[in-house]
């Protein structure tokens, strides 16, 4: 990933899509907005109890880097479900409610994903010209999330693994995200790999890889592994550039994961 300090906002980019000409996308961090306290400075979340016209302020600033107008970029209330919706002009402006993915062949159209430790994944289909921007926390990883994307992105637009880019961004990595007994049973039930995402057992605990398990749900599509870019950047570990539930014990912002079609 690179990191855009060309406006007021501080954004990364995956370099697979700063590749491609047709689309734009960002990852904000926490700095570049106006939110206060413990929602310092660039919180684009409305659950959080911070103000909300901090929040809306902070949108219309990234909405301004997208270079897309405020009501075109386009939030989903999230519930750690599998569900998508497809954004079109004609629905764009209605409730989003129980989605934790949201896919658009639309023009500037940005399609946002908020996380604090979940796992935000841009996708693109290049010849296609169609965007998808996905929350998987472990539930959503575990159920399948981006199975069911990639899957709608086939049947819905005809898209081809092979010309599908992803990008897998900044969230907790497997050295910070130790998990339970649910956890740990739920990945090995879902995964035929998860020896390879759990690790460091102890007691009834281990850690689990969300970063590894999302990539795998991508190859098991047929997207080759070129194709995918994994940030690499811990958000625990990087608490002061990116929003960590886990590390602020809940008490945090959000920050958002997004992209459109120019």
């Amino acid at each position: 990933m690179k990191l855009n300090k060309e406006t007021h906002l501080e954004v990364f980019q995956f370099e697979n899509l700063l590749d491609q000409s047709s689309i734009r996308h960002a990852i904000s961090t926490r700095k570049g907005g106006i939110s206060e306290g413990y929602a310092d400075s660039l919180n684009l979340g409305y659950g959080v109890e911070d103000h909300l016209n901090y929040v809306e302020e902070n949108r219309r600033r990234l909405a301004g880097f997208m270079g897309v107008p405020f009501e075109r970029l386009v939030f989903q209330k999230q519930t750690h479900s599998t569900n998508y919706k497809i954004i079109t002009e004609k629905n764009f402006r209605d409730t989003r409610e129980n989605n934790d993915a949201l896919i658009t062949a639309e023009e500037n159209m940005a399609i946002a994903a908020l996380g604090a430790d979940c796992v935000p994944i841009l996708l693109f289909d290049k010849k296609e010209k169609v965007v998808a921007s996905i929350h998987a926390g472990w539930k959503g990883t575990v159920n399948g999330i981006v199975d069911k994307v990639v899957s709608a992105l086939k049947t819905e637009f005809n898209s081809q693994p092979e010309n599908i880019l992803a990008g897998i961004g900044p969230s907790i990595c497997a050295e910070n995200y130790e998990v339970g007994p649910e956890v740990i049973e739920a990945v090995k039930n879902a995964f035929a790999n998860s020896s390879d995402l759990i690790s460091n057992y102890h007691g009834d605990k281990a850690h689990v890889d969300l970063w590894l398990a999302n990539k795998t749900w991508l190859i098991n599509h047929g997207v080759p592994e070129n194709n995918i870019e994994i940030s690499g950047l811990c958000t625990f570990k990087n608490h002061e550039t990116f929003y960590s539930a886990r590390y602020f014990k809940n008490k945090t912002g959000r920050f958002a994961s997004c992209i459109m079609l120019k």
